[in-house]
C-alpha cells in the first residue's frame, strides 16, 4: 500500500474506508463514542479567567499563584480525528477550531529544540544552555550547570523568577527545599520550561512562532489559524527588537493555539520519522531521543509523554495537555489519533480502546502507569 500524506489544507485529508486499512469498524466507532460521552468540563463557563484559575488552583494547589497573565482562548468542544497509514478512518466534531492546546504545547519545544540540534545552533544537548546563551538568567554558580537535556527532560532544578512566576506548586514539586543538582529530580514545572522557550529564543535569534511555521507548519500543509502566544510580561530584547519569549506550558494563558487536523499533520510528522513526503524536516535520531525515556521517570521523554504495557513496553508516545488535548503517536500499528477536549480521565480508557482497533497486527496494550518509577534515582 502507497502511504498517503495529506494534501497542503484546507484540501480534505485522504480517507480509506476502516477495513481498507485494517481497521475494525465497530471498535473505531465504539472508539469515537467513548470520546464524544467523556467530554471535559472543568474549562467551562462564561468567565474564562476566573475558570482557568480555578482550574489551576485545583492542578497546583490552593496557595499557587494563578494570576492569568496570557491571553486565552474560547474552549471548543470534544472533537478528533483517527489516521491509519496516512488515511483518515474517523473524524469526529469540529476538528477545524484553533483553541488552546495547554501542556501539548511543550511537545512544539521539543521540535524546535531538535531543530536547532539538526542546524547547529546548539552544539550537544549535554551544554551548559549559559555557555550557549550567556543569558542571565542562568549566570549563578547552581543555574551554569543546567544543561539543555535537563531543561528537555524537565530535570533542571532552575531556581528563579522568569516573566513575574516562580518554580513553586507544581506536580512534583518540593515545596520548601531549595534546588538540587541538575539532573537528580524530575519536576513538572512550567516555569522552567518557560525558561527553555527563553533559552531557544537566544539560540535561533528570531520568535520561536516564525521558526515554526518556516520549519514545520508551512511544509506540512498545516493551516494559518494556528497561534503561539506568550504573556503580558514576556517580551524581551533580541538583537535590538522587541520579541514575545512565547508560553512554553499555557499554566497562566498563551501557548499554542492549533485544531486537530493540525495536530494530526505534527504526529503524522513524527510517525514518519521526522520526513514529510520527500523532504525531511527532523531528524529521526531526535525523534528517538524524545521517545527515550527519563532515568527519573520512564514516562516521560523529551517534553512528549510514553506510554508503556505491563511489561514496560514503549507502546506509544504522545504530546498531552490537560483539558485534555492528546496527539497518539502509535509506531507498531502505523496509527496517529489527535484529540481534543476528552476528559483528564479518561485518556487512558480511551488509548486503550484506541490500541484495539487495528486488526492485521499484533494487539497492543494495555497501557499502565509507572508513577512508583518517578525519582527513583534521586538524591
Amino acid at each position: 500500500m502507497q502511504l498517503a500524506t495529506p494534501p497542503p489544507f484546507p484540501a480534505s485529508w485522504p480517507s480509506r474506508e476502516p477495513q481498507d486499512v485494517g481497521v475494525d469498524g465497530g471498535r473505531l466507532q465504539r472508539l469515537v463514542d467513548f470520546a464524544l460521552a467523556h467530554a471535559s468540563q472543568p474549562y467551562r463557563g462564561d468567565a474564562p479567567h476566573r475558570v482557568k484559575e480555578e482550574v489551576l488552583r485545583r492542578v497546583l494547589g490552593r496557595e499557587a499563584d494563578v494570576r492569568i497573565i496570557g491571553p486565552l482562548t474560547r474552549p471548543g468542544s470534544v472533537n478528533g480525528l483517527v489516521v491509519r497509514h496516512g488515511y483518515l478512518v474517523a473524524e469526529f466534531g469540529d476538528t477545524s477550531y484553533a483553541d488552546e492546546i495547554a501542556s501539548a504545547t511543550k511537545s512544539f519545544l521539543s521540535m524546535l529544540g531538535g531543530i536547532a540540534v539538526d542546524e547547529g545552533l546548539i552544539e550537544s544537548v549535554h551544554n551548559s544552555v549559559f555557555d550557549d546563551t550567556g543569558l542571565d538568567l542562568l549566570a549563578d554558580d547552581h543555574n551554569r550547570r543546567i544543561a539543555w537535556h535537563h531543561l528537555l527532560q524537565q530535570t533542571s532544578e532552575w531556581d528563579g523568577e522568569l516573566f513575574g512566576k516562580r518554580p513553586t506548586g507544581h506536580r512534583g514539586e518540593r515545596i520548601g527545599e531549595a534546588p538540587h543538582e541538575p539532573g537528580t529530580y524530575w519536576e513538572y514545572n512550567d516555569v522552567r520550561v518557560n525558561l527553555l522557550a527563553r533559552a531557544l529564543l537566544e539560540a535561533f535569534r528570531r520568535p520561536l512562532p516564525a521558526v515554526l511555521a518556516d520549519r514545520v507548519m508551512r511544509p506540512i500543509g498545516a493551516s494559518t489559524t494556528w497561534e503561539w502566544h506568550g504573556y503580558s510580561t514576556s517580551r524581551v530584547i533580541v538583537d535590538d527588537q522587541l520579541v514575545e519569549s512565547v508560553s512554553g506550558g499555557a499554566h497562566w494563558g498563551g501557548g499554542v493555539w492549533m485544531n486537530s487536523q493540525d495536530l494530526a499533520r505534527v504526529g503524522l510528522l513524527y510517525l514518519r520519522g521526522g520526513v514529510w513526503g520527500d523532504r525531511r524536516l527532523l531528524s529521526s535520531r531526535w525523534i528517538e531521543r524524545t521517545r527515550t525515556p527519563c532515568d527519573l521517570n520512564p514516562m516521560y521523554g523529551y517534553m512528549w509523554w510514553l506510554q508503556h504495557d505491563r511489561d514496560g513496553r514503549q507502546v506509544s508516545f504522545a504530546a498531552q495537555g490537560g483539558g485534555s488535548h492528546q496527539c497518539f503517536v502509535i509506531p507498531d500499528h502505523d496509527l496517529v489519533i489527535a484529540v481534543k477536549w476528552i476528559a483528564d480521565d479518561a485518556w487512558m480508557e480511551f488509548l486503550n480502546l484506541a490500541l484495539d482497533i487495528v486488526t492485521d497486527r499484533p494487539a497492543l496494550g494495555p497501557v499502565r502507569y509507572m508513577f512508583d518509577r518517578i525519582n527513583r534515582q534521586a538524591g
